[in-house]
């Protein structure tokens, strides 16, 4: 048989992206950091884009949130206590207020006694009081406490609702048994119900007892990408744009040069480009945080466990393509209470059916009910966890527990009564 070549044509449908799209993509995959560095290198580039950079500070309201995001970003606890120190009209001294901060250590405490600073600064111990509390209105919440049991309760007393006021009378009255765990007698004692406690310790728990600890030195600068805030149970999502006050100047329309027109409209198409892309990364991320917000409401409202969510839910809720959503959540962080968290952390693949975050919230209740002087071993949670109808192994349950830093049972037999916290309890 003799082969012979033939041409045959084929109609074949590929879809290509174009520059546009690419750039767009791009875009949307950056955080707030590696945004702000490419906005800073099109406005240094391109003489059309004009970008007003200084934050509005206006009445206190926002824009003095998002200057104030901007130091802390980049400058020490002491630098971000000092600029809300002068903005706020400190009623002592700015002398006395530079010594208090600066006699802060590492995670925000105050070492240094009233009697001494009275002494210092020919002042009263009632006014020294008076100057400290005033400062404990400060950002970050807890800073200037002597104790962790102060920390505690000044970010308490910022909070409202019956939960609230229920985790205040635990601290403020029951802090030995609330910290070995003794939920039963603080229930007996201050008329709660078991539930009560359990929700107000979850509350507790979500509260950062070393409120300087992100600025001292050597740590992570990390710049949240949304704010969000929860008042009478309503979630309200706020994009941390410094970078949205972006314009195409007017000032080459009329040039009357051919080559200059031409440069012009070039440079008209690249900053257009940007600006388009910037608003659909927005309207993309803003999207996606107020889907994660209500699929997880009981999370943010309730403190409650986080359910089991995935990329494609989130893109069929969304009508995206599911690589949007995981270029748009990749890198992206959420400040939520005072905390900085991944924005990836909200969706959860399930285990054997059950979400991480289940598995993690009862692991940790049992270690925190458990007999302190017998402690459950890893085997015993297992069988504690399939009695909750959760299956899972004696692996897993090592694995989230080393995730959460939590001891192995001898170890924590052997550190009953050595601490408030025992574990950062972060999802």
């Amino acid at each position: 048989m003799k082969l012979q070549p033939k041409v045959r044509q084929k109609l074949q449908h590929q879809q290509k992206l174009s520059q546009h799209q690419r750039y767009a993509l791009t875009v949307l995959a950056m955080n707030d950091m590696a945004f702000m560095a490419e906005a800073q290198r099109i406005v240094e580039e391109n003489p059309l884009l004009e970008w007003a950079e200084v934050p509005e500070w206006g009445d206190g309201g926002d824009g003095y949130e998002v200057a104030l995001n901007t130091i802390a970003a980049t400058e020490t606890l002491q630098d971000v206590l000092m600029a809300q120190v002068y903005w706020s009209g400190f009623a002592y001294s700015n002398e006395l207020a530079e010594f208090l901060i600066a006699s802060l250590d590492n995670d925000g405490y105050l070492r240094v006694d009233n009697e001494e600073i009275a002494r210092l600064f020919h002042l009263k111990s009632d006014e020294v009081s008076e100057a400290i509390k005033a400062l404990q209105n400060l950002e970050p919440a807890g800073v200037f406490a002597r104790n962790v049991q102060e920390c505690i309760l000044i970010q308490l007393n910022r909070k409202g609702g019956k939960t609230a006021e229920a985790a205040k009378r635990m601290v403020s009255d029951c802090f030995p048994d609330l910290a070995q765990h003794h939920y039963e007698a603080i229930g007996d004692a201050l008329g709660l119900e078991m539930a009560e406690v359990h929700q107000a310790m979850k509350l507790i728990m979500s509260l950062e007892p070393r409120p300087g600890a992100r600025y001292a030195k050597g740590a992570a600068v990390i710049y949240p990408d949304a704010r969000i805030e929860v008042e009478e149970g309503v979630i309200h999502v706020e994009l941390i744009r410094r970078t949205d006050r972006f314009t195409i100047s007017e000032r080459y329309q009329n040039v009357a040069d051919d080559a200059a027109r031409a440069y012009i409209k070039k440079k008209m198409r690249e900053a257009q480009l940007f600006l388009d892309s910037f608003a659909k990364r927005c309207n993309t991320l803003l999207a996606i945080i107020t889907f994660v917000c209500e699929y997880q409401k009981d999370y943010f409202v309730n403190h409650g466990a986080l359910k089991s969510l995935t990329m494609r839910q989130c893109a069929q809720e969304l009508g995206f393509h599911e690589s949007t959503i995981s270029r748009a959540v990749a890198h992206k962080v959420i400040e939520f209470e005072n905390r900085m968290i991944v924005l990836r952390d909200f969706f959860l693949r399930p285990v054997n059916g059950n979400s991480r975050s289940l598995i993690v919230t009862s692991l940790k209740e049992w270690i925190h009910n458990e007999d302190k002087l017998h402690p459950y071993s890893d085997a015993q949670l297992v069988e504690l966890l399939q009695g909750q109808g959760i299956a899972v192994s004696r692996r897993t349950i090592a694995k989230y527990r080393e995730q959460c830093r939590i001891a192995n049972a001898q170890q924590r037999k052997r550190r009953v009564g050595c601490g408030f916290i025992e574990y950062s309890g972060e999802e």
